[in-house]
């Protein structure tokens, strides 16, 4: 009779633990459940693959081998560029749009219609901008890992700055770069840049586990840090300390009090990085491509499609 007293708990915990799973767990995605986020309408199967979705000049710009705004949050769309280009890499700040693509970098400013093409070299992506300078990294010919680089005049030219860079999102002020890297054979860490001529670097130690860092920014007054280990920052005496133990793959995407991360799932600081949740991602892919902020919403851009919810939802 014992027997089947634990045998019914048993499958009782089991049944709690499946719908448990089913809402919140991020080894498991529910076939059709969007865990409270809209799916937009752009249809990647009609339209293409979905490199990269960014918001510039009040607009949301989609490329990839399909290039489409909107200008009304996602909910229709129009062509925006005709040109016969594969863009692996869109970046947008406050005065420009840059596409990286097979025949060079193309830039586009806020009073012009049509992307330009200013550099001729292929293999870039850029991550950061200072609304002066931008970085970005370069894949050169026989090298197993990027390398850094730095723009003064809006993506024209570019000057080497660090080696065998790791991160997949560094962090541009107005007079440093912060970056993770191997510069000058000195060792896998997270450095700290001056960009002007002299180009001082400074070490800042390692976090987590391997060799460096995947993403650097700053929330709350303080240097942020991400790797498989987890998310830290950069205490007075010098030290890393974890905040948050998931492992992150995904760049920062700050917007203040709001910070965003993620893996297979997304990572959410309302509060400049003090205190994270995790979100569960609605696609199948689990991909995180660009995560941005439009009025009340979170836009989330995943492999081949386009989510957005309401931040009081998050």
């Amino acid at each position: 009779m014992w027997f089947l007293k634990y045998l019914l708990l048993a499958l009782i915990v089991t049944f709690f633990i499946s719908c448990y799973r089913g809402e919140n767990d991020t080894g498991y995605i529910e076939p059709n459940k969007t865990y409270g986020w809209e799916k937009l309408t752009l249809d990647t199967n009609q339209y293409g693959f979905l490199e990269k979705a960014v918001l510039f000049n009040n607009a949301i710009y989609t490329a990839g081998n399909c290039y489409f705004k909107s200008t009304d949050g996602g909910v229709t769309w129009n062509s925006w560029f005709s040109g016969k280009l594969n863009c692996y890499s869109l970046f947008a700040d406050s005065a420009s749009l840059f596409m990286c693509t097979n025949k060079g970098i193309y830039r586009m400013d806020k009073t012009e219609t049509e992307p330009q093409l200013i550099s001729d070299n292929v293999g870039f992506a850029i991550s950061a901008s200072n609304n002066n300078c931008l970085y970005g990294t370069w894949f050169l010919p026989g090298e197993n890992s990027p390398s850094g680089y730095l723009s003064t005049d809006r993506g024209v030219t570019w000057n080497f700055i660090l080696n065998e860079v790791l991160s997949s999102g560094a962090y541009l002020t107005d007079n440093y770069l912060y970056e993770s890297g191997n510069t000058g054979g000195k060792g896998f860490s997270i450095y700290r840049i001056s960009i002007d001529e002299q180009r001082t670097i400074t070490n800042l130690g390692k976090i987590g586990s391997l060799y460096g860092s995947y993403s650097i920014t700053s929330g709350g007054g303080r240097l942020l840090a991400a790797d498989c280990d987890g998310i830290y920052y950069l205490n007075t005496s010098g030290t890393w300390t974890n905040v948050f133990m998931e492992s992150c793959f995904n760049p920062f995407y700050n917007f203040g009090k709001n910070i965003y991360t993620g893996n297979n799932s997304l990572y959410v600081s309302r509060d400049s990085g003090y205190t994270w949740h995790e979100r569960t991602i609605p696609d199948q892919s689990r991909e995180i491509g660009n995560v941005f902020e439009v009025g009340n919403y979170t836009y989330l851009q995943t492999a081949y499609n386009l989510w957005r919810i309401r931040q009081t939802d998050l």
